[in-house]
């Protein structure tokens, strides 16, 4: 008979020394007992249909027990092979672990409901089968009583138990002995882990090189390349030399044991087994396998760890050898621990002074030792760093070193108390700024006094030109013949062209300084429009040349810029279409789209038939003290700089300044701006059947008095002679005190006040009237405020104030009429109203506008001219204040004089001079001591003119 299966191969069969009839025997009868409860759940498991999970388990159980009776029949023979023991420990093994395996999945519930029926009906057959196996392995030392030796240990087999294996892992079973190698693999798995099987050593280094596994079950005796051999292969295998191998075996030999773990093997379990054995030693075999897994990561990390630090170390190193700047940091009791050459170099020291462990204090005292600085500096310096230390300082400062160069130095504590220090050398950038600073000084001032020589000689030479101009045109008056009139129409243009030169060079001035402001009011754009083209009609005519002016009716009825200056570079685009055309038409168009958010993209367009010019000087047109070539300088005039202003100025208004041209054919101007919309409509104006008419002489008086208040002669002048006209009895009043005072004592009708006056202003008189009528419970009489203030808010804080109505300066005959009437329930006394005039006059270029002061006197010559000398006097009282205040750097009372001046010129209708003296005002507010000085020029060449006027009436 050939070796049975379980034999290992390769292995020679011998006889069986102490075998005889007895153990035969008794291997037979338990054979055949298990064999028969076997066949038993064979044939029941056939009756049920084979369900596959149990009929498995169920021939597993029938090939163990098969291998129980060769292993008899073997002992009958008288020639067992070797190795029997082992036979049967693997076919008890087997029985005994797949029963326990059944009845375990019973005990668990859940799978398919007709193999659990089927266990539940072979349960107790498999626990016959249980008892049968345990009762041949508790005897087994007597049924193999020659062999005992070869297994002492053969009391423990697998029992599987409910608990399972915690964290699972991924087990590799080696084993030649298929049935074996199932039994493992199904166990595993009911353990929660993962398990393939591989029955022989190709098979598993396959496995093992395509998967990853956390431990392999490793059988000792297998065909060809045994377990061992395996075991080194294994561990001499880099993708496979730290995987934990347990060796398995039914051989119990020492020297084999220890041959396996010196070749690298983890454990050694011996078949058969206990489960709590195998799962201990398998837990045992996985956790060392994780803590492994950590190990390695975690070396793999320091590794990686060591190498980012030493990666970084050297970029530091590097970075710090490169840096310009000097870097040093210290620990927490000021000892050095970090540097760069760029310290040592800064500080002026030797590289080899600068080195680990050196103090602050020895830092300090090598520096000095190489500058000679005294004693106290040193220890300063030592005492500051330090300090810096102690306190945990973050800044950044200018230093003076040692041997007197500066360093910027930029402070930071550390954590552990220490400090980081960045050391710079600005030694060179701080001469540098003082040298920027001085110069900068040093063209501030050479801007300021050629700001202040262009002022002085503005004033020296424009004041004599206002006479020349003022004593020409009363020349011009008198009887002269053609020849004596062609003279002085000369000197007339000769003179105007000579201011002009003036006014230009002085705008350009400002504006090269950064010191021309513009106002912010509302503008009429057509009535700029056709004003600017009107000036310049006569011009036009002289030369044949039509001038038209073209509106758009659609234009906004306002909108908001500076209208001074807009009419300004309008005048002098008009003015060089006009100069510059000989013949044929100049036209002037203005048109406006909206541009969204209550704004208007306007577009101002000055076209002509002049010369025109070719591309190379509409190249550099807008360059200053530039023209076309010499001969338009001899032929036509100019300084060049007119088109610089305009374009200087639109830039300022955020527009834009083109010009086209063609020689021979004419050129086009055009200014874009994007101005905000005031008013889009126009207010319908009444335009009444008569003029209003001033009364030529004063009306009866009527009712109580007027009481007037105001600190200014020539306003007190103006407003006195109104009322008289109007037929209204006044008492005038300097100041707020006296009209205080003056209500109080008398019984006045109405109070008419300035609002800014010295002692009392005219928010204080009326809070103090209405505070006492209150207290007296009498009736409030009214109270109108009439001011040069003419900005946003100025009406509602006279409201706030407590006074009844608003009157802006100057204030002419119908509308004063018409506010005294309104107030003091009276019909007007003119003999017809007109629509009520504007807040503000509308700005002329006229020295003094006569209109003005007939819409406010009348047109009685005699008080115009008493009116303007009064106005005169007190104009200069008033520059005496104003320059007293200049010289003292008094910014306010300068506002104050400003303000006094503005008032009454608005009163006399000097335009010129009420917008200098407003450009003084704001100037004085601002506190701006560069720009009072270049608006008082301006404001003496005003006054100036005036004075030339009245000179000539």
């Amino acid at each position: 008979m050939g070796l049975p299966p379980w034999a290992p191969e390769g292995v020679a069969a011998s006889s069986l020394d102490a075998a005889d009839a007895r153990s035969a025997a008794m291997l037979g009868r338990y054979a055949a007992a298990i064999a028969g409860h076997v066949d038993v759940l064979l044939d029941r498991t056939a009756a049920a249909g084979d369900p596959p999970g149990v009929a498995a388990a169920v021939r597993s159980m029938a090939d163990g027990a098969h291998a129980l009776t060769q292993a008899t029949a073997a002992l009958e023979t008288g020639r067992p092979p070797p190795g029997l023991r082992h036979g049967v420990g693997n076919a008890l093994n087997v029985i005994r672990g797949f029963a326990d395996l059944l009845l375990e999945t019973r005990g668990a519930g859940g799978g398919d409901a007709a193999e659990l029926w089927l266990i539940d009906t072979l349960a107790p057959d498999l626990r016959a089968v249980t008892a049968r196996v345990d009762n041949l392995i508790a005897r087994i030392d007597a049924v193999l009583p020659e062999h005992a030796a070869d297994h002492p240990d053969f009391d423990e087999v697998i029992v599987a138990g409910p608990a399972r294996l915690a964290p699972p892992g991924r087990i590799l079973v080696v084993d030649d002995n298929p049935t074996m190698g199932l039994l493992m693999e199904r166990w595993l798995a009911r353990e929660g882990h993962t398990a393939a099987t591989a029955a022989d050593a190709e098979t598993a280094v396959a496995l093992l090189h395509g998967r990853e596994f956390d431990l392999v079950l490793l059988d000792l005796l297998m065909p060809k390349v045994s377990g061992y051999e395996l075991l080194v292969r294994l561990k001499a295998d880099d993708r496979c030399r730290d995987l934990p191998i347990i060796m398995i075996s039914s051989l119990g030999d020492i020297d084999a044991i220890a041959r396996c773990i010196e070749a690298g093997a983890e454990d050694f379990l011996q078949k058969p087994f206990n489960a709590t054995l195998l799962k201990a030693r398998i837990q045992a075999g996985l956790d060392r396998k994780r803590l492994h897994d950590r190990e390695r990561r975690a070396v793999a990390a320091l590794r990686e760890e060591r190498d980012t630090v030493a990666r970084q170390r050297a970029l530091l190193d590097t970075t710090l050898q490169a840096m310009g700047d000097g870097v040093t940091v210290v620990d927490a009791d000021g000892v050095l621990q970090l540097w760069n050459p760029a310290a040592a170099r800064i500080h002026g020291l030797p590289e080899d002074v600068l080195r680990h462990g050196v103090t602050v204090g020895e830092l300090v005292l090598h520096a000095a030792a190489r500058s000679a600085a005294p004693e106290a500096a040193v220890v300063a310096e030592i005492e500051h760093w330090l300090t810096s230390i102690r306190e945990r300082r973050r800044e950044t400062t200018d230093r003076p070193l040692l041997d007197g160069r500066i360093v910027q130095v930029t402070r930071a504590p550390m954590p552990d108390g220490g400090q980081v220090a960045l050391w710079r050398d600005v030694t060179a950038e701080k001469r540098l700024q003082r040298a920027t600073e001085e110069a900068r000084r040093a063209a501030e001032e050479a801007a300021r006094a050629k700001s202040e020589f262009l002022a002085v000689m503005s004033h020296e030479i424009r004041t004599p030109m206002n006479g020349v101009l003022g004593l020409l045109e009363v020349l011009g008056r008198t009887r002269l013949d053609a020849e004596q009139r062609e003279a002085v129409a000369l000197m007339s243009d000769s003179a105007r062209t000579l201011l002009q030169l003036i006014n230009d060079i002085l705008d350009w001035s400002k504006i090269e300084a950064g010191k021309l402001d513009l106002e912010r009011a509302p503008v009429d754009l057509a009535a700029v429009t056709t004003g600017a083209a009107a000036l310049l009609t006569p011009q036009a005519g002289a030369k044949g040349v039509a001038l038209l002016a073209e509106p758009d009716p659609a234009l906004p009825a306002l909108v908001e810029g500076d209208a001074v200056r807009l009419r300004q570079v309008l005048y002098n685009l008009v003015g060089n279409a006009v100069k510059f055309t000989e013949d044929g038409r100049v036209r002037v168009t203005a048109a406006a789209e909206p541009a969204g958010d209550g704004r208007a993209a306007v577009t101002l367009r000055i076209e002509d038939t002049g010369i025109g010019m070719p591309p190379e000087v509409l190249a550099r047109l807008f360059q200053p003290f530039v023209q076309g070539d010499s001969s338009t300088t001899r032929r036509f005039g100019g300084s060049g700089l007119g088109l610089s202003i305009c374009r200087r100025l639109v830039d300022l208004m955020g527009g834009t300044l083109t010009a086209e041209s063609t020689p021979g054919r004419g050129s086009v101007f055009t200014v874009r701006l994007d101005l905000p919309v005031l008013a889009q409509e126009r207010a319908a104006v009444v335009t009444p059947a008569a003029a209003p008419v001033a009364p030529a002489a004063p009306l009866p008086l009527r009712g109580r008095p007027v009481l007037v208040a105001d600190d200014h002669p020539t306003n007190r002048f103006v407003i006195a002679r109104q009322l008289r006209l109007l037929g209204y009895r006044a008492d005038v009043v300097a100041g707020g005190r006296e009209a205080l005072a003056a209500w109080q004592a008398g019984d006045f009708a109405l109070l008419i006040t300035d609002c800014q006056m010295p002692d009392m202003d005219g928010y204080a008189l009326a809070r103090a009237l209405r505070a006492a009528e209150a207290a007296a419970g009498a009736a409030p009489r009214p109270i109108l405020a009439l001011t040069a203030a003419a900005m946003p808010g100025d009406a509602e804080r006279c409201r706030e104030a407590g006074m009844d109505d608003y009157l802006t300066k100057p204030v002419d005959l119908a509308r004063l009429d018409a506010a005294l009437a309104r107030w003091l329930g009276e019909a007007p006394r003119l003999t017809a109203t007109a629509a009520a005039a504007p807040a503000m006059p509308a700005a002329s270029d006229a020295v003094v506008d006569f209109a003005v002061l007939t819409s406010i006197l009348g047109d009685d010559p005699a008080l115009l001219t008493a009116m303007l000398h009064e106005f005169l006097a007190a104009t200069r009282d008033a520059l005496d204040l104003l320059r007293a205040a200049l010289a003292q750097g008094d910014a306010k009372a300068v506002a104050r004089a400003a303000h006094r001046l503005k008032g009454s010129a608005r009163a006399a209708g000097a335009g010129p001079m009420a917008r200098a003296a407003e450009a003084l005002e704001l100037a004085a507010e601002r506190d701006d001591a560069a720009r009072m000085t270049l608006a008082l020029p301006p404001l003496l060449d005003a006054v100036a003119a005036v004075e030339a006027l009245a000179a000539a009436r």
